[in-house]
């Protein structure tokens, strides 16, 4: 099993076939087949029901997906610990949130760590709800995630940022 292999599968699974997979990874639509088509093969069985509008996980790839984003951020983290200890200090902060922190207070506070860490690089994605803030947090896809409202139950740690207020005029 390889990280490619993974990463491809993966793509695959979080765009819903084979053709958005291939376009969003910059890779032709055959070459994305092969690595799955090995992938399935040394695992012993399909890891997607190929439908005519798309794909989707069978209960083999379901019982994978977990175990390859860890695996994949694994080799992240891996790089991500060489590159801190050279000169430069690379490193990668994913952040998640809505498009309403993305100003205040998300700008100063990246503003801030680009000054400590200027190697760094941030990305920022903007999620549709609430919830898949927390979903990618606790999946490992983003660092920090910023939302709005209560204090999230579960395995996070929290820390409020800021009080928003909303006027309409």
């Amino acid at each position: 099993m390889e990280r490619r292999q993974l990463e491809f599968f993966l793509a695959i699974a979080e765009a819903g076939s084979f053709t958005s997979a291939a376009a969003r990874l910059h890779v032709a639509q055959p070459s994305l087949s092969y690595a799955v088509r090995g992938l399935e093969r040394e695992l012993g069985g399909p890891l997607f029901e190929r439908h005519g509008r798309g794909v989707r996980l069978t209960p083999a790839g379901s019982a994978l997906l977990g175990p390859a984003r860890r695996v994949v951020r694994g080799f992240e983290l891996a790089a991500g610990a060489v590159r801190s200890v050279s000169d430069e200090g690379f490193g990668r902060l994913r952040i998640t949130s809505s498009t309403v922190w993305a100003v205040e207070p998300l700008v100063p506070v990246l503003a801030e760590f680009r000054r400590i860490q200027p190697g760094a690089q941030v990305v920022v994605t903007d999620p549709q709800h609430r919830s898949d803030v927390l979903d990618q947090v606790r999946k490992g896809e983003a660092d920090v995630g910023l939302i709005d409202g209560a204090t999230p139950h579960g395995p996070f740690a929290s820390h409020r940022l800021a009080e928003h207020e909303l006027v309409a005029v």
